[in-house]
């Protein structure tokens, strides 16, 4: 069975400018991990929920794709870089997840498998969703983004959201956790402030790339 990692990193202050230099080349070594079939380690915005144009030195995120638990495992206990992270950091927030329903692309690539599991029906729910901004129009994307981050803030069910992206300003990516997918179906077909965010991203044509998972959050230790 596939398992997907999510990784948040709070950076201790006084190794924010660490945590920074190996973004250069923490990429590359995760992604040769044995067992790994796709990594990206991301940072995050200043602003609410990490939906701001200004950096957030404190805070990293990172998605591994495993082939297995027992590899995932032997990443998190022996890699160095994994260890890096988390020694200069005061935290890290551990989440797994199954894929069972997914649908666009990320660089091009397919990296999550889904495997809809109807044991796994009533878990709490992971959403994560990754688009590549058009240059032309970033300034119109951006100026939606603080009544729709907002609007999250507010919502029932929502348990965690954190925005996140390689580049933030034009790969922008949201992590998010649901109580149920009840909760999570409202938000998206419901909020007012998203369904005119979504209305935009087909009127306009933000992204040239974009991917939406849904992930059983898993009982994992």
């Amino acid at each position: 069975m596939q398992i997907t990692a999510f990784y948040i990193f709070h950076i201790t202050p006084k190794r924010q400018y660490s945590a920074l230099v190996k973004m250069a080349y923490a990429g590359f070594l995760l992604r040769r991990a044995k067992g790994c079939s796709f990594a990206k380690i991301m940072g995050s915005g200043g602003g609410s929920l990490g939906f701001g144009l200004s950096p957030n030195f404190k805070l990293y995120a990172a998605i591994m794709v495993w082939d297995s638990l027992e590899q995932m495992k032997n990443f998190e206990a022996s890699n160095r870089m994994f260890a890096a992270y988390s020694k200069i950091s005061s935290s890290v927030d551990k989440f797994y997840g199954q894929a069972f329903q997914v649908h666009g692309k990320w660089d091009g690539a397919e990296p999550f498998k889904a495997f809809p599991d109807p044991l796994l029906a009533g878990s709490k729910i992971i959403v994560l969703t990754r688009a590549k901004i058009r240059w032309s129009q970033i300034r119109n994307f951006w100026r939606f983004v603080p009544s729709t981050s907002e609007a999250l803030t507010q919502v029932d069910g929502r348990l965690f959201s954190i925005g996140v992206g390689e580049l933030p300003l034009i790969y922008q990516a949201t992590l998010s956790i649901w109580e149920t997918q009840e909760h999570m179906r409202a938000y998206a077909y419901k909020n007012p402030q998203h369904l005119e965010a979504i209305k935009k991203t087909k009127e306009l044509n933000w992204y040239s790339e974009e991917l939406f998972g849904r992930f059983y959050l898993l009982p994992l230790p």
